[in-house]
Formats: structure tokens, sequence, C-alpha cells
């Protein structure tokens, strides 16, 4: 049985755990796969790590490189100990960053709830380092518009370029003034917008016409992907 942050621990070389150019979490209910990218060292490992919950429940079924490992902590626990770790000590500039909720999901509500500890265990990590971090792509869950503008001002804004916002959840809307905060900082780069939704509509296209109109010079561009 081994302790937290589990991923991160088990990356072996010094310059693949401080400096991975990407890093991956992309989760349901039930588990989560876990993925590094590297290009700053021409030798450098990715790793793939999966988290499924345990049968007796406050513990997680941990695998990496086709080894299983037992935690014993709930899985999503696990999950943000690494998700901190490698944020935090991140010593060079990112290529992207990928929070991903996914499907299928058994329980709207607990997805809800895993997807606010992930965004805050996010938010938590970026505020406690001395330096921004440096990412080009930022790509997250929220619940509301609001956590993606409290991540992306977190961030190196001279650095960011593009950023997704995955609105999961059928019931979930959003209006241009809930977009503005996005891009009101971003200083002189223009900032390419991803919005993910599980289904478009007249008044998804009215609000995104919207924000257009009144941020053209500040976007480089803006899509819009739906189920």
């Amino acid at each position: 049985k081994f302790p937290m942050p589990f991923f991160y621990d088990h990356v072996n070389k010094k310059e693949d755990k401080h400096h991975p150019s990407g890093i991956v979490f992309s989760f349901n209910d039930e588990e989560t796969d876990g993925e590094t990218w590297h290009w700053h060292y021409p030798y450098s490992t990715e790793y793939y790590c999966k988290y499924v919950e345990g049968s007796a429940g406050a513990s997680t079924v941990v695998t990496l490189h086709g080894k299983e490992c037992l935690v014993e902590d709930y899985f999503i626990s696990v999950v943000c100990e690494d998700v901190e770790a490698f944020v935090r000590n991140q010593k060079k500039e990112m290529y992207y960053i990928k929070l991903e909720a996914r499907k299928p999901y058994r329980d709207q509500k607990l997805l809800e709830q895993i997807i606010n500890r992930v965004f805050r265990c996010l938010e938590n990590s970026l505020q406690s380092r001395t330096e921004k971090l440096k990412v080009q792509n930022l790509s997250l869950p929220v619940l509301k518009i609001s956590q993606a503008i409290s991540a992306v001002n977190l961030l190196d804004r001279d650095f960011l370029s593009m950023v997704t916002v995955h609105l999961p959840f059928e019931d979930q809307v959003f209006t241009a003034d809930d977009l503005m905060p996005l891009i009101e900082r971003q200083g002189w780069r223009r900032l390419g917008l991803t919005i993910q939704l599980h289904k478009f509509s007249p008044q998804v296209l009215e609000e995104v016409r919207k924000f257009i109109n009144c941020t053209s010079k500040q976007l480089n561009l803006i899509i819009i992907k739906y189920q």
C-alpha cells in the first residue's frame, strides 16, 4: 500500500517530474486516466496512470505501467494530490493542462462534486506558486464560467493563448457577460476560446454573437462544440 501523491512520486527522472510539457487527467465518477507528455527532453518518458475506485470505497487501485497498487484513500483524493503536485512543482513553461470530465457516469450530482473538487485543487496549487505558471493551453470542466475565470487569472496571461471551457451537463447555460472577464485581463496576446457544450441552442448563438461583438479585438478565435 502506497502514500500520496502516487503518480507524481513514481515519475522517476527529475526532469520528467518537474518539467512535463503537458498533463491530462480525464475522469468520471468512478475512474480517472492520468498522462504526462514531454517535449523539452528527447529521452523523457511519457507516463500513463489509471485510478479506479476500490471495492472497499475508501481505497483506490492505481495502475502505472501495468502494475497495480493500492492507495488508501478515495480515488478523487488520490487524483487531486497528483494534480496539485504536478502543478505546484512545475519548473518550466507548459504546452497544456487538460482536465476533462467524461462520459459515461453514474451520478450527475457526484460528478458535479468531483468537478468542484478537482477545480479547487487546481486553484489551490496555482495560488501556492511563487511565480505564475506559464501554460499555453488550459482545458477544464466547470459548473459555472466564474471557475474558469478564476483559474485563468492565476496563470501568466501573457503566455496563455487558448482556453477550453467544458460545460458538461444539459442544464448549464451562460451569457455574454459571463464570458467577458475571460478576456478583460488578457493583455497583448489575443486569446482563443473553445466552449464545449452538451447541446447547442438559439440562445447560445445569441450570447456568442454578443460576446464576439464586444471582444473581437481581443479574440483570436472562438469555437463552439456540442454533442
